[in-house]
């Protein structure tokens, strides 16, 4: 017995080892990113079964509760590619229950921060806020600044996507205050950045322009090349928010430029994936999909099912502006299927969501609202303030095109209330002229103009690229009714 035990021993150390040579490699880039990832399929199962031993030994033997730990720490970024989710949530849980049972309070804040980054991914936010919160509080008993500093910045990441703009830019600051205590220019780019994250999430485009170009000097001065790749994305973001297209078609290619002098194939998907989304946006959907197909190929090559299915959505949009319903519900219909399989929910959503918009674009008002009704429930679990606003105004844009108005008006007055309660102002600009536009067909031209006003004055405020189309729409309707009243006396 004692024999058996040390031969599963030595194979659970050996391909401990073999995990944590796959992901050094994978980290290094270019071609020893694909032998690290060959390396890991060829031994894939061989790496189960030691994970598997050690667990079954970790609760009674010092040796394999180690182990256990090592499994569950090292190949993280592999791991992320090529688990099930739920896979790689059970490793994180059971690692985390050796951990608390050792007193390893380091480990407990590893494991915490790294089962809060799962729960994010899947879409389970609030799961993640709790882990974090966890961790913090170990880390500040510790007095682990760096990581107190770290898990704030991560609950603020967490509060962006949940729409709580206010919260998130008050964790980021926080953050941002312990970074330059603790000379730590990483944590300060990263804070940065998320203060630029939460203002573009807000509206506040160009704030959020002057974080991203205070962050990218940061990493710029420190040579940290692959944040100075995300921060040239960011700025590409922001400045496509504003319809700038053609310079954020510029900070992309930088982005894409970096991630290939890096190796890096997943930042090099990123870029390609942007560059297909401005691509559309410019009214040029087949250089968007020749963007999208690259991004693609790359996904797959990589086993990253999550790059899969956001690239198939975003093909998905591309194929409907091209006129290309039937094959753009196919991409998208398979994205739901992936999104299923791996039990993320945010991406149900979004492919959802794409659904929903080839039924409107294809007139299929009904299916439209059906698609929608089903995103809208999927936000509303997660706590998706933001997302839960978008849906509502596809929601009155369906009704709308079935002739129900009264129903469009109801969900656009939803839309406006979460704006204005997450301080999304170009959220609320778009809802108020959105209920503009439903007075005006119900034939109510004095509140369809006091909603396009309101609408006006929040888009000249943020800067909105749609300032110029509500002010025309504006100027019809005064001038409608000012002829109405003038035949009315």
């Amino acid at each position: 017995m004692p024999g058996l035990y040390e031969a599963q021993m030595r194979h659970a150390a050996h391909y401990l080892t073999i995990l944590r040579e796959a992901d050094e490699l994978y980290l290094q880039g270019g071609e020893a990113a694909h032998e690290g990832a060959r390396l890991l399929d060829a031994e894939w199962a061989n790496i189960q079964n030691g994970q598997a031993w050690s667990e079954w030994g970790a609760d009674d033997d010092q040796e394999s509760a180690e182990l256990y730990l090592g499994y569950s720490g090292v190949g993280i970024n592999l791991l992320d590619l090529r688990q099930h989710p739920r896979e790689h949530l059970a490793w994180m849980e059971g690692a985390l229950r050796v951990a608390q049972r050792a007193q390893n309070r380091e480990a407990e804040i590893a494991f915490l921060t790294n089962l809060g980054a799962a729960h994010a991914r899947i879409g389970e936010v609030r799961r993640a806020i709790e882990c974090y919160e966890q961790a913090l509080i170990i880390a500040r008993e510790t007095g682990d600044k760096q990581d107190e500093g770290a898990l704030i910045g991560n609950l603020g990441n967490a509060y962006v996507e949940l729409g709580n703009q206010g919260l998130a830019v008050e964790l980021y600051q926080q953050r941002l205050a312990i970074a330059r205590e603790s000379n730590d220019t990483f944590g300060e780019g990263a804070a940065l950045t998320g203060l630029g994250n939460s203002y573009r999430a807000a509206g506040e485009i160009e704030r959020a322009i002057d974080f991203f170009e205070r962050a990218l000097a940061i990493d710029r001065d420190s040579g940290d090349r692959r944040s100075e790749s995300i921060d040239l994305g960011n700025l590409g973001t922001a400045y496509a928010d504003l319809g700038e297209t053609s310079r954020a078609i510029e900070y992309y290619e930088q982005q894409l430029a970096i991630a290939r002098e890096l190796g890096d194939r997943r930042g090099e998907g990123t870029a390609l994936g942007n560059l297909g989304v401005a691509y559309d946006d410019s009214g040029e959907p087949q250089r968007a999909i020749d963007c999208f197909e690259q991004h693609l190929a790359i996904a797959r090559d990589l086993g990253d099912r999550h790059g899969e299915s956001n690239t198939l959505i975003n093909m998905g949009s591309a194929l409907a502006d091209s006129g290309e319903t039937l094959l753009a519900t196919e991409c998208l219909e398979h994205a739901f299927t992936i999104d299923r399989e791996t039990g993320d929910r945010r991406g149900e959503s979004a492919a959802l969501t794409g659904l929903g918009n080839c039924s409107l674009a294809s007139g299929e008002y009904r299916q439209s609202l059906g698609f929608h009704e089903q995103a809208l429930m999927i936000d509303r679990e997660m706590g998706d303030r933001r997302s839960e606003g978008e849906d509502l105004a596809n929601l009155g844009v369906s009704y709308a095109g079935l002739g129900e108005t009264d129903h469009a008006i109801e969900c656009f007055e939803q839309q406006a209330v979460i704006a204005r309660e997450i301080g999304n102002r170009g959220g609320e600009g778009s809802a108020l002229g959105n209920l503009g536009t439903a007075h005006y067909f119900k034939g109510d031209l004095r509140r369809a103009v006091e909603y396009a006003k309101a609408a006006l004055e929040i888009f000249e405020e943020i800067d909105d690229p749609n300032v110029e189309a509500v002010r025309v729409q504006l100027a019809e309707w005064k001038s409608a009714m000012e002829k109405n009243n003038a035949q009315s006396s």
